[in-house]
């Protein structure tokens, strides 16, 4: 309430080679110890107070550790574009990634799962596109992504997990409607009318030749069959 920041607070565990005396509410210091002596960097690696103990073989379903993982492709196609209500900006609502997936992976187990920009726009899997491995992310908020622009998958995964379960701790933004921006009508360029002219008068002109020699018996009026 008063504006002071407080550092996050972070938990680790620490497994020992040997076993160590530690009794509950103990300092712990970490050092680096491949930090050359007469160096200046300082050698503290972190510090804290044991809260509680741990034993692998009895404790392992009680506490969940896990890894971050991250997934990066990029944009090959955009959606229509919109007018976002609120701030007029050009949003786009539906775009189309690829370079994340390979083209034999079942994208069932990725639909639901968020995707997010390099600007901090927070979108979710649809569904494939094609069969190619490309997938199809809606944004409810609109984003201004590109072409191009890189698209991230973060998640994690716990460990002696035997499913493998994905899991994210982000949510979907609230929706921000936009109004369609329908794309410029090309007009069709007018002939020239000289040209068109020219066109007219070489379809009415007769074709012109010479005849060389008359084939054949002369008719009564005076007139050859052939020519």
């Amino acid at each position: 309430s008063n504006g002071d920041s407080q550092p996050p607070l972070h938990w680790a565990r620490l497994e020992f080679l040997t076993p160590v005396y530690c009794p509950m509410d103990s300092l712990v210091i970490g050092s680096r110890l491949d930090t050359e002596v007469n160096s200046n960097a300082c050698r503290l690696a972190f510090s804290g107070r044991l809260v509680e103990r741990y034993d692998e073989r009895q404790d392992n379903g009680r506490l969940k550790t896990y890894t971050k993982k991250e997934k990066v492709g990029r944009c090959c196609r955009l959606g229509d574009p919109y007018r976002r209500c609120d701030d007029n900006k050009l949003v786009r609502y539906e775009i189309f990634g690829t370079d994340l997936f390979k083209k034999e992976t079942n994208m069932s187990q990725f639909v639901g799962l968020l995707i997010e920009t390099d600007s901090g726009d927070v979108g979710s899997i649809q569904s494939s596109f094609g069969s190619s491995g490309k997938f199809r992310v809606h944004f409810p908020a609109g984003t201004t992504l590109r072409e191009g622009d890189s698209l991230y998958l973060r998640f994690k995964r716990y460990a002696n997990d035997p499913r493998k379960a994905i899991h994210q701790d982000g949510t979907l933004p609230p929706a921000r409607i936009g109004s369609r921006v329908d794309p410029p009508v090309k007009k069709k360029k007018k002939k020239n009318g000289n040209n068109n002219a020219e066109e007219l008068s070489a379809a009415n002109n007769d074709a012109v030749g010479e005849i060389e020699k008359l084939k054949g018996d002369i008719l009564e009026n005076g007139k050859s069959p052939l020519a």
